[in-house]
């Protein structure tokens, strides 16, 4: 069972090394450059050390011409290694800069990719840590062993040990065993290091839900007094975490104890049987004294192979972190693009079920349709399936049974990015970009013209947000707009929706919470909106959808009924009902 294990650990410390090295394109010349540096500094240091057995020869037979010859075939080779270093470090670091970014593109990429079930589940702590520690891990490994591991080591061993052979075989093969055995020990203590790479992970990750928890809602946590709650939570992780690094601690003093032994003990081996063979005048002294330096100077070259293997091993369980992102479910690419069909409603759900987890339906054979360049709203009790309604019309979720059209075809025949394409979204939750007002707003459309800009901040009422602020348009709002009061946030958030100039305009919540001259703009804006647009609008304040012209009642996950205010209010069915509670409140 250890011995399949381990199997699997080699195979996906290769498959991971592997995948480094073909990541990007533009490293691999740069990457192939650096082996090739790597391996003729291995193979001219490795020579620098058989030319001591020259020096040694010339110091005991006294030949001053050997001693000449052999210093300025030295020098020579000592200046060549200085210049193969000089730019080593040069090819390595544009190799590690390709690769990394490479790697961050592709996290980045796959999260966009992501279903938005995933994001329902993950904490987005969870995803920093991959995209901060993980690939922390990965370019250490690839900055500063991934070359030495293919072109370095394979230079410095194969000369040091066929130059070994060559001098005196004997000596070698008795050495030779003493190595193999170390190495196999060192293995089996390098592969561990993938598992305590992934356990030491997770509880990173951890801690860092934990502190995005708390800089996230910093006036909760002070309000209700959590900091003894959340820093128990952060200490329970970080002792956790502490004693996965003091694994990995432990484990290296292993590997780096079995590396000093097999530098140390076959270096001992050649000295006395050495002086073995010099005594039955089986080797000479300067072949004794080279041979010991090429031996030194291999065995410490295996020592580094075993700490990169190591390396390789604990950066094989940040790719596996990493990869939990990549073998996740992604969103459908295929698709027609999007365009309008004549005579079509704009939206059409006919007998949809959705459940967002097993056994819980959230949608229960709902049945409506949306008339294109309409105004409609979607009321009903909180937790009857309004958002969600929303969300499958926007096509994040597949997962449903039924069939939803959009402009009269079925939404699964549809390119997501192309009907995206032809939203625009108001939230309830008010996001806005770490950035000024004005590029909060041109999100909505990058090429927008100076009048179409305006236009919207005035309908809108930005312009007189942009007044209030020593640098106008152009001042920064804060992370997800702090500077800024909610009522001001969700004008904003208005703005760029119209300024996107999308056919469909989805509305969910806008007027929650906001005090009345910001509802009294976003309510102008909306009432203002061209008729060739089809907007959706959620909403809990029934009098601010009075206007609309349908509104569909849901329940439970179904249509109940569906009409205009004053056709739903003659019905004195369960908008009657909705309506006149809020009156009374």
């Amino acid at each position: 069972m250890k011995k399949n294990e381990d199997k699997k650990d080699f195979k996906s410390i290769s498959h991971t090394i592997f995948v480094l090295m073909s990541l990007s394109k533009e490293a691999r010349i740069w990457f192939f450059l650096k082996c090739i540096n790597g391996a003729t500094m291995g193979i001219v240091y490795g020579i620098l050390m058989r030319y001591i057995e020259y020096f040694t020869n010339a110091a005991v037979n006294k030949d001053m011409t050997l001693f000449k010859q052999t210093t300025v075939v030295y020098l020579i080779l000592l200046a060549f290694m200085v210049l193969t270093r000089f730019f080593g470090p040069f090819m390595g670091n544009r190799y590690s800069m390709y690769t990394i970014r490479d790697i961050k593109r592709k996290i980045l990429l796959n999260i966009h990719d992501l279903k938005i079930n995933y994001f329902d589940d993950k904490h987005s702590g969870d995803i920093v840590t991959k995209l901060t520690n993980d690939v922390t891990i990965l370019e250490n490994f690839i900055s500063n062993d991934m070359a030495t591991l293919f072109g370095y080591l394979p230079g410095a061993l194969g000369y040091a040990i066929i130059s070994m052979f060559i001098m005196n075989t004997r000596l070698s093969l008795l050495v030779l065993p003493i190595v193999l055995l170390a190495s196999y020990f060192t293995m089996k203590f390098s592969f561990r290091m993938r598992g305590i790479s992934n356990q030491r992970q997770k509880y990173i990750s951890n801690m860092n839900m934990i502190l995005r928890d708390i800089l996230e809602n910093i006036g909760i946590v002070k309000i209700y007094n959590l900091n003894d709650h959340y820093f128990k939570k952060y200490d329970e992780e970080l002792s956790s975490a502490q004693k996965e690094e003091n694994k990995v601690y432990k484990n290296n003093q292993i590997i780096s104890v079995i590396g000093f032994m097999v530098r140390i003990i076959p270096y001992v081996s050649v000295f006395f049987i050495g002086i073995y063979f010099i005594g039955r005048n089986q080797l000479t002294i300067s072949q004794m004294v080279g041979f010991s330096a090429l031996s030194g100077y291999s065995f410490g070259n295996l020592q580094n192979l075993y700490a990169i293997i190591a390396h390789a091993a604990e950066s094989t369980g940040a790719m596996d972190h990493i990869n939990e992102i990549s073998n996740e479910k992604k969103e459908r690419v295929d698709g027609s693009d999007f365009s309008s069909v004549n005579h079509a409603d704009a939206f059409e759900f006919s007998h949809v079920f959705y459940d967002y987890v097993e056994g819980i339906t959230v949608i229960n054979d709902m049945s409506f349709s949306i008339k294109r360049g309409s105004k409609t709203a979607l009321v009903g009790e909180s937790g009857c399936g309004k958002s969600t309604v929303v969300k499958l019309i926007q096509g994040y979720y597949d997962n449903y049974t039924g069939d939803i059209l959009i402009n009269g075809l079925s939404i699964k025949e549809w390119s997501l990015k192309a009907l995206r394409s032809n939203y625009s979204y108001v939230s309830q939750d008010e996001y806005l970009f770490s950035d000024s007002i004005r590029n909060n707003i041109m999100y909505g459309k990058i090429s927008a013209t100076e009048e179409e800009f305006n236009h919207v901040c005035t309908v809108t009422g930005v312009n007189e947000i942009a007044e209030e602020q020593e640098n106008g348009y152009d001042s920064m709002i804060g992370e997800r707009g702090v500077q800024l009061s909610g009522g001001q946030r969700q004008r904003i958030h208005l703005a760029r929706a119209l300024l996107s100039d999308n056919q469909f305009i989805l509305l969910d919540e806008p007027t929650s919470s906001l005090d009345t001259r910001s509802e009294y703009y976003i309510e102008k804006a909306i009432q203002n909106t061209g008729e060739n647009k089809t907007i959706v609008i959620i909403a809990h304040r029934l009098s601010t959808i009075i206007n609309c012209d349908d509104i569909i009642v849901i329940k439970a996950g179904k249509t109940v009924e569906s009409g205009t205010h004053e056709s739903l209010m003659n019905k004195k069915g369960e908008y009657y009902h909705l309506y006149n509670s809020q009156e009374v409140l």
